[in-house]
């Protein structure tokens, strides 16, 4: 069962890596575009249809709806635009780790000199 969700996980990786360069080709239609967009809007968005607050419930619409509205832009993605975006995935995908791990040295640095900072000026007062 477990590999069974792990297997989900990745191809959804997956599928959210290939639908985020398909919607920076030109060739893809506005609409795709807009659906992302909302897609990823109704995932970060703190208004639901189910409020979070609510236990179990609350979360259940995000598990539902995100995923069904990626598979549906999955569906309309033209042929060639998918394609092509698959295969630049697929090169992403193998730097990836090494781009994370460029962001957190690269976050972690920067949190440490603002850090720096306010306890450089805390201390002059």
């Amino acid at each position: 069962m477990w590999m069974r969700i792990w297997r989900w996980v990745q191809m959804f990786r997956e599928d959210l890596l290939v639908l985020f360069i398909a919607v920076r080709n030109p060739a893809t239609s506005r609409s795709i575009k807009v659906l992302f967009l909302l897609a990823v809007g109704y995932l970060i968005s703190p208004i639901d249809f189910i409020p979070d607050t609510i236990p179990v419930v609350g979360l259940m619409d995000d598990i539902v709806i995100v995923p069904a509205l990626l598979y549906f832009i999955m569906r309309i993605l033209p042929p060639g635009v998918r394609h092509d975006s698959e295969m630049k995935a697929q090169r992403l995908g193998r730097k990836l780790p090494y781009i994370f791990f460029a962001l957190a040295v690269f976050l972690v640095t920067w949190m440490v000199f603002i850090f720096w900072v306010i306890y450089s000026l805390l201390m002059k007062q």
